[in-house]
């Protein structure tokens, strides 16, 4: 990065604005902020796990406040031997024993809440837990699902980029290669001999989903099976059948609870199965939602692509009158591509600040932005800095082009420019 200063010494001894360039592209700081270093492999590697950091940030008080809460004022049906022993030997029944919640009960209880599964074998036993469990099942809502929902999306986006570059691998081709293309490929090679554009539409459909979603799906079912062999191993009372139905309500939170598990190996393996099967399986579904949308923007774009230029488009794209040029080419086929900025629809209210963002730089008026705009943007606030009388002198020469120039936002100079359209 080259350090661009019309005056060095001026620069040091006013210390109000450094300029900086890459590759003609130009921004502008003020003193003080020394700009964004390149980011260290430490970064990167501390910026892939942040998401999963904040979950357990969230997590860990937010299950020690349950444990905490639950084990001390909740009890249930005596489950242990031992409770069941002592009590009878004191001369209870075996119906009248109940004994405190574990912390396994508690973890168990709270993620069967939050998640919306709902079984109904343990419950909240008065106003107070009620109460309490009503308001951490929003809590928990807020924070832990909604933060286990972007590690998962994460793990989703890993997943893919790990598949193109295995894809990219087994064929030798480039791995910024966008898999749409290759699937493409793949399909109208495969049916070309039969010349059945139905057909045709269907298996490009079809390789299109089942190539962005097959990772994701095996790695769920490949979870819900090492879950069911564990529960088949650790609930004595559970069947193949009761494992794929037990699996099954529980990802899809119907949780109807005719058939739970009952030891506390098997309730704290369904704490973090009940989790990550709710939300991956909410994901999955997210996902689909985005590959449809994601594919219909492909279709508008090799649409718009193919289209033909009339009267009717010149006249729906020029916004001066004056003809269509480059950039009303280019936002007026985003726009009817569905294009957002910052989650709206782009429009021409946006783009007009943008516009107006470029002139405020293109100090010489050329309709490029170099090293020179850099150059003279520098030299002007210094001599706004050091004469303000000055700015007359930069107004009149605005005058002269037809671009009016205003003074400055706090210490920044910025230039204003009328945008005609």
């Amino acid at each position: 990065m080259t350090h661009m200063a019309a005056d060095e010494s001026s620069t040091a001894a006013h210390g109000e604005m450094q300029t900086h360039s890459n590759s003609g592209r130009l921004f502008v700081m003020e003193a003080g902020n020394e700009g964004k270093k390149p980011e260290s492999r430490t970064d990167t590697v501390l910026e892939k796990f942040a998401p999963a950091a904040k979950l357990v940030l969230y997590a860990v008080p937010y299950y020690g406040i349950a444990v905490l809460f639950y084990v001390t004022l909740e009890t249930k049906p005596c489950e242990s031997s031992h409770a069941l022993h002592v009590h009878e030997a004191a001369g209870g029944s075996p119906s009248t024993c109940l004994e405190p919640w574990t912390a396994i009960d508690a973890l168990y209880y709270t993620t069967v809440s939050m998640s919306t599964v709902g079984y109904g074998d343990i419950s909240a036993s008065d106003n107070l837990s009620r109460t309490f469990t009503a308001v951490w099942i929003l809590v928990g809502i807020v924070f832990v699902v909604v933060q286990t929902a972007i590690v998962v999306d994460g793990l989703f986006e890993w997943l893919g980029r790990a598949q193109r570059k295995l894809m990219s691998m087994l064929t030798s081709e480039r791995f910024e290669e966008a898999e749409e293309e290759a699937e493409e490929r793949a399909a109208n090679a495969a049916v070309a001999q039969l010349g059945m554009s139905a057909f045709r539409s269907r298996l490009n459909e079809a390789i299109f989903y089942v190539s962005a979603l097959w990772t994701d799906v095996l790695l769920f079912l490949v979870l819900q099976l090492l879950v069911g062999l564990v529960i088949l191993y650790t609930e004595p009372h559970f069947g193949v059948g009761d494992t794929v139905w037990y699996c099954f309500i529980t990802a899809t939170t119907v949780g109807f609870g005719d058939i739970n598990v009952t030891t506390q190996v098997g309730r704290l393996l369904a704490t973090v199965h009940i989790l990550f099967s709710v939300i991956w399986f909410a994901a999955l579904i997210s996902h689909v939602r985005r590959l449809s949308q994601r594919r219909e923007r492909r279709r508008l774009y090799a649409q718009m692509l193919s289209r033909r230029l009339d009267h009717a488009l010149i006249k729906k794209m020029d916004r001066d009158g004056r003809g269509v040029d480059a950039a009303e080419f280019v936002v007026g086929s985003l726009i009817a591509l569905g294009a957002e900025v910052g989650g709206e629809p782009l429009n021409w209210s946006l783009v007009g600040p943008m516009l107006t963002q470029f002139h405020q730089f293109d100090v010489d008026g050329d309709g490029r932005l170099t090293s020179h705009d850099l150059s003279q943007l520098a030299a002007m606030h210094l001599k706004l800095a050091t004469a303000p009388r000055y700015r007359d002198v930069l107004v009149d020469a605005a005058a002269a082009q037809g671009r009016p120039w205003d003074a400055h936002v706090g210490k920044r100079y910025v230039v204003r420019g009328r945008v005609e359209r």
